[in-house]
């Protein structure tokens, strides 16, 4: 009885999140992302969820093992935000997504202008917006994220009640959320000791506590993916209600189309097993229309309200798409070798020790597949499209930036069924399985622990801040691209976004001539000294006017050696720059 509550508390929690994110992609399509119709779903679906809890079940909470996993998941929570660092400079992805989000907030609606973004698109036109990245430009000369809304819309309501801050709570809840997912999906075939396991070598991984300090889609992902395998599993168990269980795996996946292009691999595959298994008994009305219509009516409307505003990225995923397809094509083997690319992913999987997690995975996939234990490769058999990236991960090679691919999904679920494995091969033998799992949870720890405590950025905002106050909202600033002397950081974003000002990432001199310059107060730029000679190749020198002086000092990763593999160290740098009046003689 205990099980089924939990799961039926755990079901509620996580669909309550869900709606809200549904509520907050709503409002954000029709231009109608206002704090106060949020604060109205708080406050209704808050009171109604306590009254339940309080009504029906809190003596949940006083079941020791639950309350232990709900404290501990609590208080890791709480020191991976304890070094965080909002990341909202802009340059990666990062930078975008918060930039976006707090356009949301600002704006109210995905699609949003401003001055100095007007006079750019009057250069670029329709397309890739290249002074603010991470945006495209509309036909109408908007600007709308290049990223899909749900992780967007998740940074912007914690945002616009928490502030900066909220980009640090909204991970840390869906890193919550998907803690308490994972125990549970791991509870469902373990003991309490050697799902416990499992949860420690999570933790203690490298991928999570250092993606947990950006701005990434893959955060919000590992919620939706883990408690969408969760509700599937209480679906096919028939665990709790099934139309709570349904509702639940069509909320979560659904988010996660708005969320992640991978979601539709996912998707696949659970229409895949959901037919196969179409004649047992908690599957049957699954195939119901009358059953799965109000899910897919409340998706397919928001995907219709989408359309028109995402054209641009369906239309990059089609292409996207249509590449792989290509790289599948033609010989295979060749491709697969050329730039040794699966070496490659295997020697980075080695530094950053979860490369035995992905063997032992294997092994328990086969393992499991002779023994016709089919049950248990239910996680892996809905994230086996992911494992793609092993052969072709598609990004840019640095790391541990590459290693975004692989931590929603197949590092989590490698280690799922590495502890499966490992605890059904030795169960006449346990001391083996923890000495095994300690092993590997020091391995973790070589590979996290030095990095731990290092907080990339950090002090540059409040930097910045200083920066910011030299400018009016009617003056334009021209920001070079290492003003802080690392292109992945830049101040613009921050600069316009946060503080107010008309900035804008400069990277073409010859751009200025072709901008109404009598539209804005003054002029700046903001050059650091070391870039400060292509500036003066352009004849500039006369035009600019040293106004001050400034100094920033930032941290970053780099590697120390040519090698592509050793594990990058921490770096600080000073930073020595000028701002500069144009004058317009």
């Amino acid at each position: 009885m205990e099980k089924k509550s939990f799961d039926f508390l755990m079901t509620c929690l996580g669909i309550f999140w869900l709606g809200m994110g549904f509520g907050g992609l709503i409002l954000a399509f029709l231009g109608l992302f206002y704090w106060q119709f949020l604060s109205f779903y708080f406050i209704f679906w808050g009171i109604a969820f306590g009254y339940f809890l309080k009504k029906k079940s809190f003596r949940l909470f006083w079941n020791k093992e639950f309350s232990f996993i709900l404290a501990l998941s609590f208080v890791v929570v709480l020191i991976f935000s304890f070094f965080s660092t909002p990341s909202i400079f802009t340059g990666r992805d990062q930078g975008s997504f918060s930039n976006a989000a707090i356009a949301l907030s600002q704006n109210h609606s995905v699609k949003f202008s401003f001055p100095v973004q007007k006079e750019f698109f009057q250069i670029y036109g329709p397309g890739k917006a290249l002074n603010f990245p991470g945006f495209d430009y509309t036909k109408n000369g908007e600007l709308v994220s290049h990223f899909l809304f749900g992780y967007i819309v998740w940074l912007a309501i914690f945002y616009s009640f928490l502030g900066l801050g909220g980009l640090i709570f909204a991970n840390a809840l869906a890193f919550f959320l998907f803690l308490l997912s994972f125990y549970a999906i791991a509870r469902n075939y373990l003991s309490f000791s050697s799902a416990l396991t499992a949860f420690f070598l999570i933790i203690s991984s490298f991928v999570f506590s250092w993606f947990f300090r950006y701005t990434l889609s893959e955060n919000l992902a590992l919620f939706l993916v883990w408690f969408g395998i969760f509700q599937f599993l209480l679906l096919r168990k028939k665990n709790l209600p099934s139309t709570l269980a349904k509702w639940g795996v069509f909320l979560s996946f659904g988010f996660l189309f708005f969320t992640r292009i991978e979601s539709i691999a996912f998707i696949f595959v659970l229409a895949v097993i959901f037919y196969v298994q179409r004649k047992k008994d908690n599957f049957k009305n699954i195939f119901i229309l009358k059953s799965i219509l109000p899910p897919l009516l409340l998706l397919g409307g928001i995907f219709w309200l989408s359309f028109p505003v995402h054209l641009h990225f369906y239309a990059s995923f089609a292409k996207g798409f249509l590449k792989s397809v290509g790289f599948l094509g033609g010989n295979l083997g060749e491709k697969i070798l050329e730039g040794n690319s699966v070496l490659n992913v295997f020697r980075l999987a080695e530094t950053y020790s979860f490369l035995s997690f992905l063997f032992l995975g294997f092994g328990g996939f086969f393992y499991f597949l002779k023994k016709k234990q089919l049950n248990v490769l239910i996680p892996y058999f809905i994230l086996l499209p992911s494992f793609f990236y092993l052969i072709n991960p598609a990004i840019s090679s640095d790391h541990p930036w590459m290693l975004r691919r692989f931590v929603f999904s197949i590092i989590p679920v490698s280690i799922l069924l590495s502890v499966i494995f490992l605890d059904v091969f030795f169960q006449k033998k346990k001391w083996i399985f923890f000495v095994l799992s300690g092993a590997l949870l020091v391995s973790n720890l070589t590979v996290t622990w030095p990095s731990f405590r290092f907080q990339e950025n950090k002090n540059l905002m409040f930097q910045i801040e200083k920066i910011s106050q030299n400018f009016s909202s009617q003056d334009l600033i021209l920001v070079d691209r290492l003003a802080t002397g690392n292109g992945w950081s830049m101040m613009a974003g921050p600069l316009n976004t946060y503080f107010g000002k008309q900035a804008v990432y400069f990277f073409n001199p010859d751009d200025l001539e072709k901008i109404d310059q009598k539209k804005f107060s003054r002029i700046f730029l903001i050059i650091p000294d070391e870039n400060l000679k292509n500036y003066q190749e352009k004849n500039w020198a006369k035009k600019m006017i040293p106004v001050e002086n400034y100094a920033l000092e930032n941290n970053h990763l780099t590697s120390k050696s040519k090698n592509n593999f050793e594990f990058p160290v921490w770096q600080t740098k000073n930073v020595h720059g000028k701002i500069y009046l144009l004058n317009e003689k």
